[in-house]
C-alpha cells in the first residue's frame, strides 16, 4: 500500500503547472484530495475523485470554511501570482503574501495539527546586500517570513520548498521563459527577451519538482518539523542563449531573437544547488535531462498549437 493511500491532502493553486502534475500523482497514489480554487476548472479524467472548494485565497473565511469541511493531514500551498510587473504590485502581494497569511491563519484556527508545504522560489535567495530583485521575489520573501512566524508562534509544522524555474507540459503561463520561447519559435515570431540573453536560469522539469514535493510531504508527515526551507532545483544553470540553441535543435528551426545589450544581466540564481536534506536524506535528484524535458514540452505545445512539424 502506498504511503499516500488515504492521506487527506488540501491543495491550493491546482490549475498551475505543478498543481496539475502533483494532483495526478497524488490521486494515483491513493490520496484523498481537496482542491481549493477560485476558478471553475475541469480536472482531467485521470483524477476521478476529489473534493472541490471554490474560494479566494485572499479571503481567510473561504479557506477556513473549506478546512472545516475537509480534515487535512497536509496542506500544499501552490497558489501564487508569478507574472508580475510594476503595474500589478498590489495584486502580487495580495495573492502571494496576504494569501499565505490567510492560509496559515486558517490552518492555525481550524486544522492546527495539519502540516503545511509552502511553495516558494529560488528568487528569494539573493545576496544579503541586495534588495529583492523583483516584486515576485519580495512577495515570496514575505510569505516565507509569515510561514516561519506561524511555525514558531503557533506550532505549525511547515516546510518551504524554494523552486527553480519549473517548466514542462501543461504550463498555461505563456509569458514564462520556456513556454514563451517555444511558442514564439513554433509561430516563427521574433523573440522579445526581458533580460540579457546571457542571464543564467535554473531549469527544473515539472516531474522532478513533483517528485520532490512527494518526498518532502512524506518526510514532513512522518517527522514533524516546526520550520525548514529547502531548495528544489537543478544541479546546474543554463543561459538563455544556451536554452534557445537547445530548442532550435529540437525544433529544427532557427530562432529570431531581438537582442538588446542594454538589458540587465540577472545574477540572483547563480551558484544555487539542491538542499542537502533533499539529496542526502530523501535521495532526491533531478532525473530528467534538460534535452528530454524540453522535447516533451515542445511536443505538448505542438499539439496545443496544432503544429505538427516544420516546413
Amino acid at each position: 500500500m502506498s504511503f499516500w493511500s488515504g492521506k487527506k491532502v488540501f491543495v491550493t493553486g491546482v490549475s498551475g503547472l505543478i498543481g496539475q502534475h502533483l494532483l495526478a500523482h497524488l490521486s494515483e497514489l491513493g490520496a484523498e484530495l481537496a482542491l481549493f480554487t477560485h476558478s471553475s476548472i475541469i480536472m482531467p479524467t485521470d483524477i476521478p475523485n476529489y473534493n472541490k472548494f471554490k474560494g479566494d485565497i485572499s479571503n481567510k473565511q473561504d479557506i477556513e470554511t473549506a478546512l472545516v469541511k475537509f480534515p487535512a493531514d497536509l496542506v500544499i500551498h501552490l497558489a501564487a501570482q508569478s507574472q508580475t510587473s510594476n503595474e500589478n504590485i498590489r495584486d502580487t502581494f495580495q495573492t502571494n503574501t496576504l494569501g499565505t497569511l490567510n492560509l496559515f491563519e486558517a490552518v492555525s484556527a481550524v486544522r492546527p495539527n495539519a502540516s503545511v508545504i509552502l511553495a516558494s522560489s529560488i528568487a528569494v535567495q539573493f545576496p544579503d546586500n541586495m534588495y529583492a530583485p523583483s516584486t515576485y521575489a519580495a512577495s515570496k520573501q514575505c510569505a516565507e517570513i509569515i510561514a516561519q512566524n506561524y511555525s514558531a508562534a503557533r506550532g505549525i509544522n511547515c516546510m518551504v520548498i524554494r523552486l527553480g524555474n519549473t517548466y514542462g507540459p501543461g504550463d498555461h503561463h505563456n509569458q514564462r521563459l520556456v513556454p514563451s520561447l517555444i511558442q514564439a519559435m513554433l509561430n516563427k515570431e521574433k523573440i522579445q527577451l526581458r533580460s540579457n540573453i546571457d542571464t543564467e536560469t535554473n531549469l527544473l522539469y515539472v516531474e522532478d519538482a513533483v517528485n520532490g514535493f512527494l518526498l518532502v510531504g512524506e518526510y514532513l508527515l512522518q517527522d514533524k518539523r516546526l520550520y525548514s526551507a529547502l531548495t528544489l532545483c537543478a544541479n546546474m544553470n543554463v543561459t538563455t542563449r544556451e536554452l534557445v540553441s537547445s530548442l532550435s535543435k529540437i525544433l529544427d528551426l532557427s530562432a529570431n531573437v531581438a537582442l538588446n545589450e542594454n538589458l540587465s544581466l540577472k545574477v540572483a540564481e547563480h551558484a544555487i544547488l539542491p538542499s542537502e536534506l533533499l539529496v542526502s536524506t530523501l535521495g532526491w535528484q533531478p532525473k530528467v535531462k534538460m534535452s528530454d524535458g524540453l522535447e516533451q514540452t515542445v511536443n505538448y505545445y505542438r499539439q496545443t498549437l496544432n503544429i505538427q512539424g516544420t516546413d
